[in-house]
């Protein structure tokens, strides 16, 4: 009993620590609601919720900022003025990540250029996209800040909304929580054409994988090799290469560890590449 009580303890004191630089409106005791979130989604569908745990305040809160210095190159260019910022969110499940995004609109209601900010957020499972509806409230007003738009769909087939001029929105960053390797091999090559497709030049993809995945999910197949002969850790690698082939071939590439998460983070900031600049 003793081992589980310490077990329960370290899982809450990592919830309170990662309240720190963090908005006040997603704090620990939100963090603990939404992986119980995730934990009922897993046991009534485990074949479609492909994420682990939440993102915890100390994680969302890193990314955030990613996002925002991104946005500040734009929010403070003379040359920019009256130009909309376009946030893509692929796996929002209960709105963890989402909570921490939509603080980003205050920032142009205090200064800078922007016209304004789009948060598109694509949540596939019906009941974590209940959960987000209730944390997070849609925003069809510029005049607000940033229009925020929630959406139940599968992002390897979701059709992009358009703009004023009836044309695909192209995207600034687009922040993916989603476990590519978990997914069938032809969905990670459909979501990954997306996201290069939909991307503008010098715009990021900003991913996250669990600290030390790659080695832990090798070690993990390979011990399916005496059960399938190899098949599973083959698979595997195949995911990883096709990941890394597309990454390394499209952008540049920043990484930062997250530490105060359930399951420590890291962070992938990949840039695509301008290849016109190039030539």
């Amino acid at each position: 009993m003793s081992s589980i009580r310490q077990k329960l303890a370290i899982i809450l004191s990592i919830g309170f620590l990662s309240t720190v630089n963090v908005q006040a409106h997603y704090g620990w005791l939100d963090y603990i609601s939404d992986n119980w979130e995730i934990a009922k989604g897993m046991v009534r569908n485990p074949t479609e919720v492909a994420a682990f745990t939440a993102s915890s305040p100390r994680l969302v809160s890193h990314i955030t900022n990613l996002v925002y210095s991104h946005m500040a190159n734009t929010l403070y260019d003379p040359q920019a003025k009256g130009v909309n910022f376009n946030i893509l969110e692929a796996g929002s499940a209960s709105g963890s990540m989402t909570r921490g995004l939509t603080d980003l609109g205050d920032e142009i209601k205090k200064e800078g250029n922007l016209a304004g900010i789009r948060l598109d957020s694509v949540e596939y499972l019906k009941l974590l996209y209940e959960k987000l509806k209730k944390n997070v409230q849609e925003n069809n007003d510029p005049a607000k800040g940033m229009v925020v738009k929630l959406h139940c769909a599968d992002i390897s087939t979701w059709q992009r909304p358009t703009d004023k001029d009836g044309k695909p929105i192209q995207y600034d960053v687009i922040v993916s929580t989603i476990p590519m390797t978990r997914l069938p091999k032809p969905m990670i090559t459909k979501i990954l054409d997306n996201y290069l497709k939909w991307l503008k030049p010098g715009g990021k993809v900003i991913y996250i994988s669990l600290l030390g995945a790659e080695t832990l999910g090798k070690f993990v197949k390979s011990c399916q090799r005496c059960f399938d002969g190899g098949r599973a850790i083959t698979t595997y690698d195949g995911k990883m290469t096709l990941i890394n082939e597309w990454k390394h071939k499209n952008f540049s590439e920043k990484t930062s560890i997250v530490w105060l998460n359930l399951t420590p983070m890291l962070v992938y900031e990949i840039t695509k590449i301008d290849k016109k600049k190039q030539d």
